[in-house]
């Protein structure tokens, strides 16, 4: 049988901590491992007084150890530490390694740690256990290990579990977590996926390195070229490990467009780009089939490009990402308008000052008027005074009177003259020219899929050019945002722009930048706010939460 050889993400964090000459030296001893862990050339040396009889260490040199835990009736090896002989003796002796009996997930926990921190910590007399509504079993159901049963029954506030939360399994403590927010076990079980496994063989470990939770934590390595990138930025994790919340969004055939919700710090970048790299894998046939990869500002899409550089091996050539706005320019210059020009925010701020300092009476801030060109005016596509007369202003705020309207529709007139004989036009019309040429014409596009970041800030005219860049098919958009930071767009209503996200939803709830302690603060601070959902519905707030622990905020 093959070796399976595998590494911890705990591994990777000690190897970024020591000095670079001893990285060499582990770079060099992992190729030797990776090609054959079962060589004579390797010496594994039990640890006394170790809690799992499984771990061994492996010599890198006098100083250095490497910690692997090996079952004895399998090929797996898996690199969970490495670090100066005594310390890496000390690491080893204190962790348990064990396959969930009840998720088939393997799991790394320090226990003694877990203990340490109910001990030091002060109960009252009499006070409940904050999960004391759930039995036992439940609680074992999402992977929490019943050797720490009884330092979770011990905590009774939220801030025991937060201190606590760091020594368990990722997936226990989340669940707990969401548990403990009073979340109910069938909603908490839909969103960490944990659907209870039939049978589980706690001695399988090439299959329990497969159970979604364990690759949260932990890679098998699948070649040489994988571990020498995995080596090179040990501590870019989002390149490796998923959370299964994610992995699923990643991998899950669609039957049509995607949305994906996640407020700030959940990943939802990393999702989008580990998604079109699996659809460039998968869909595109030939040399010539593209995923498109588009945002709504020009830096995030460069950002954006260099990190699908460092993620994909030759999925990247496939994969074409870029500002939605250069994209449609790019488009009209090569196909259809080719003396295509766009006005600087300058040139158009000039044909503003000239046209409304031109009008009879000055009754409009400048901003006010701007905002009815792009949210009334073009955002209906009226070329009319007849067609302004009559169209819903619905959502503008300020009422205005038809005399009103007409005396606007001058000034209007007025900068739409100055724009024509400046022979330039605006973004909202390379857009519009853009969707209006591809609905037209039989053009046919290298694109198999379309992937959207930023969604919040599109405007519609922009959805509707991303609904005819590609056919309507299985997996054809995915679509990533979140509506507490919106910036430029206003809402939006998917469906209005011929994209049927219906069915086809999902929440991204995990925070991975900033500490639990300011999430609350910051969800405290929103509360009684409400933020859409990109389709016309309210976002349910409910059940975000960070991995992160740290002080509480305090006010100075």
């Amino acid at each position: 049988m093959t070796p399976l050889v595998a590494i911890s993400d705990d591994f990777l964090e000690a190897y970024a901590q020591i000095p670079r000459q001893q990285q060499k030296k582990v770079r060099a001893f992992m190729e030797k491992f990776k090609a054959d862990p079962t060589s004579n050339a390797i010496h594994y040396e039990k640890i006394h007084e170790v809690k799992d009889d499984r771990v061994r260490t492996v010599r890198i040199d006098q100083k250095y150890r490497a910690v692997v835990l090996h079952p004895s009736d399998g090929s797996v090896y898996v690199l969970v530490w490495v670090d100066n002989h005594d310390e890496a003796m000390d690491w080893a002796k204190s962790r348990t390694f064990a396959i969930n009996p009840a998720t088939g997930a393997l799991q790394m926990f320090n226990a003694s740690a877990a203990v340490k921190v109910i001990n030091e910590k002060t109960r009252s007399t009499g006070q409940p256990g904050l999960l004391a509504g759930h039995d036992d079993g439940t609680l074992l159901s999402f992977g929490l290990p019943e050797l720490l049963l009884p330092a979770v029954r011990a905590i009774t506030t939220l801030s025991d579990l937060d201190k606590l939360a760091k020594h368990l399994p990722a997936e226990a403590a989340e669940a707990l977590h969401w548990l403990a927010e009073g979340i109910p076990p069938e909603e908490v079980r839909e969103a960490v996926s944990a659907a209870a496994s039939a049978s589980v063989d706690t001695g399988d470990f090439a299959a329990a390195l497969k159970h979604p939770d364990s690759k949260r934590r932990f890679v098998t390595i699948q070649s040489d070229a994988e571990l020498i990138t995995i080596l090179d930025a040990p501590l870019e994790k989002w390149r490796v490990f998923l959370h299964p919340s994610q992995e699923r969004l990643v991998g899950k055939p669609f039957n049509g467009p995607v949305r994906v919700l996640g407020g700030p710090g959940t990943g939802k970048t990393v999702v989008a780009m580990h998604r079109a790299r699996h659809l460039a894998r998968t869909l595109c046939e030939n040399s010539s089939e593209r995923i498109l990869f588009t945002t709504y500002t020009a830096n995030l899409a460069q950002n954006v490009d260099e990190n699908l550089r460092q993620l994909c091996g030759g999925e990247y050539s496939k994969i074409e990402c870029t500002h939605l706005h250069s994209w449609a320019v790019r488009l009209l210059r090569d196909r259809f308008q080719k003396n295509c020009a766009v006005a600087t925010q300058n040139e158009l701020d000039k044909f503003w000052e000239d046209a409304i300092f031109a009008a009879e009476e000055f009754e409009f801030e400048p901003g006010f008027l701007k905002q009815e060109w792009e949210s009334v005016v073009q955002a209906n596509e009226i070329t009319d005074l007849a067609d302004y007369l009559k169209v819903s202003r619905r959502g503008r705020g300020k009422a205005i009177s038809r005399p009103e309207r007409g005396r606007i529709w001058k000034i209007f007139l007025r900068f739409r003259d100055a724009l024509e004989r400046s022979g330039k036009t605006e973004w909202t019309a390379v857009i519009r020219n853009a969707r209006k040429h591809l609905e037209a014409s039989p053009v046919t596009l290298p694109y198999k899929a379309v992937i959207v970041d930023e969604a919040q800030d599109f405007h519609p005219d922009e959805w509707k050019l991303i609904r005819a860049i590609v056919p309507e098919a299985k997996n054809d958009l995915f679509i990533v945002g979140d509506a507490h930071q919106r910036i430029y767009g206003s809402p939006v209503v998917l469906s209005q722009c011929g994209i049927n996200i219906r069915g086809r939803s999902s929440r991204l709830r995990i925070n991975y930048r900033t500490t639990e302690q300011i999430r609350r603060w910051a969800m405290g601070m929103m509360q009684g706010l409400a933020f859409d959902d990109l389709d016309g519905g309210i976002v349910d707030e409910k059940g975000y939460r960070s991995l992160l622990s740290g002080p509480a905020r305090t006010n100075k």
